[in-house]
């Protein structure tokens, strides 16, 4: 797969799709999943994100965040993105300079939004113009958009009422799931059918 990163860091369409359109296509989501995939490995070998790859590693970013981070996330890129957050905090603790952060913040972003991370309030202690030019777009949509949005929020009574709720009690603009199972798939007659035969008390519509 560093082949595949390889040849996609110097695609200069590839690097624009991503970061300007969706694509509602399986084979362009397995694209960017396998592409993502590969830098992650590479950053947990090396322990750097190469400059040749941050461009393609924005991109995918921008991308993921636009699909509302829905892309799909094997569990030993879950156990890396977890171990670079962890890093990123302890970073800040110690005091690194902002320079140090960058890399580790743009592979970050590539699987969640940085405002919900729990570094995100040391970040604030920064502008986004006070961010290189290119990783703005992503910071703007991965945490300053979101912190803005947060800080409306707190004007109004209804948000006072929220910060009391679990967070499985918040009310969503749609229905929303902490972790969805990677790539199942159902059938909503079946689960029907099998309801109805096997429990009365649920009400089914009869049969034609």
């Amino acid at each position: 797969m560093p082949g595949l990163s390889e040849a996609a860091s110097e695609d200069e369409l590839l690097i624009l799709a991503p970061q300007k359109t969706l694509m509602p296509n399986p084979a362009m989501e397995e694209l960017v999943t396998l592409l993502r995939r590969a830098i992650i490995a590479e950053v947990a070998q090396t322990v750097e994100l190469r400059d040749e790859l941050q461009r393609l590693t924005l991109a995918i970013a921008q991308y993921a965040d636009r699909t509302g981070y829905a892309l799909a996330v094997e569990d030993d890129e879950e156990r890396l993105v977890s171990a670079i957050n962890d890093s990123i905090q302890a970073q800040f603790v110690l005091g690194e300079e902002q320079d140090g952060l960058i890399g580790s913040l743009m592979t970050s972003a590539m699987y969640g939004a940085l405002f919900h991370q729990p570094f995100a309030v040391q970040l604030g202690q920064w502008n986004l113009v006070d961010w290189p030019l290119a990783l703005q777009p992503v910071l703007a949509a991965s945490y300053y958009d979101r912190a803005e949005e947060e800080a409306i929020k707190q004007n109004f009574d209804e948000k006072a009422e929220e910060l009391c709720l679990d967070k499985t009690d918040a009310p969503q603009a749609w229905p929303s799931w902490s972790r969805l199972a990677y790539r199942t798939e159902s059938s909503l007659k079946t689960l029907m059918a099998n309801r109805c035969t096997g429990s009365k008390s649920v009400d089914c519509p009869p049969r034609p």
